[in-house]
């Protein structure tokens, strides 16, 4: 790569960190955290995490496609204000309903498939690849560091805490968008990136596509639901809440060393067996929860 290539695939990944760390590390958190909440339900405590996802979904083409017409980086711009100003009344809640309102308004600011196509724009499509990477892995990074920064921030800062750091990281992306990424003279070709409007319907209903939708949207349900879950039980199993790293971080550990096996084994395997084995060990994972005791097994690996 370039040097601009360089330099927009640092910036993009930093954007993509700085915005993921603040949402991630409030997932392992907020239904422990939210309890003292007026109003506080488990249906809201659902609620106000997947609201983010909700508006999320609704917009991210909207956006996307918006950024085709008057360009990446304003839509950026204005995703990243709707972002910012979410995690600003989340972070001043004090009862359920703002914090609902913060994490929808957070949603709002849904520019992954711009910063997508800004990454298509700015790069040769020699090396288009190579910076599709370097974000995947800073969205994976920024997942690992969060499951054990959120309830060390959430102990000392309190819930408030987290969405107010969460605001300025991403009040920070803005400058980086402006100064790291050259601004492209010519979009990609039209359905490049995204989609055009004509072809929308054909990839909502393209067969292979929406079979790869569905899997995405189980895997995200059952992820969000694990570690909403998970807290309250080491809570009720007399952890607090800033000892929950120490847990979390050998699991994830050994998670990357796993998916590194898994990634040698997918040289000489298929990549459908390689999705069917991480599916079935998934699915292993969540039964174990329901008949293991989760006390003595915390007591043993910490203690």
């Amino acid at each position: 790569m370039n040097p601009n290539e360089l330099r927009a695939a640092a910036s993009l990944a930093f954007v993509y960190v700085m915005r993921m760390l603040g949402l991630f590390m409030v997932v392992p958190v907020i239904a422990v955290a939210a309890v003292d909440y007026p109003g506080y339900s488990p249906l809201l405590i659902g609620v106000a995490i997947g609201g983010y996802g909700l508006t999320q979904a609704v917009l991210q083409i909207p956006m996307g496609m918006a950024s085709d017409r008057w360009g990446r980086k304003p839509i950026i711009y204005i995703g990243l204000m709707f972002f910012v100003l979410g995690s600003l009344l989340a972070s001043t809640a004090d009862d359920m309903s703002t914090l609902i309102a913060g994490r929808v308004m957070q949603g709002m600011g849904a520019i992954a498939a711009a910063v997508m196509a800004l990454a298509a724009d700015v790069t040769r499509e020699s090396q288009r690849a190579k910076i599709m990477a370097v974000i995947g892995v800073s969205i994976g990074l920024s997942f690992y560091i969060a499951l054990l920064l959120g309830p060390i921030i959430a102990t000392h800062f309190q819930l408030s805490g987290i969405f107010m750091l969460t605001a300025i990281a991403a009040a920070l992306c803005i400058p980086i968008i402006r100064f790291g990424v050259i601004t492209p003279q010519q979009l990609a070709p039209a359905g490049d990136a995204l989609p055009t409007k004509t072809g929308l319907k054909q990839l909502i209903k393209h067969p292979s596509l929406l079979r790869l939708n569905m899997s995405v949207l189980l895997i995200h349900l059952l992820i969000t639901s694990f570690f909403v879950q998970v807290p309250m039980l080491l809570i009720n199993a007399q952890f607090e809440l800033n000892q929950h790293w120490q847990i979390y971080s050998p699991i994830l550990i050994l998670s990357v060393l796993f998916m590194a096996v898994l990634m040698r084994m997918g040289r000489t395997i298929s990549r459908a067996r390689i999705l069917v084995l991480a599916a079935a060990l998934m699915g292993s994972g969540f039964l174990v929860f329901l008949t293991i005791d989760l006390l003595p097994l915390a007591n043993y690996w910490l203690y």
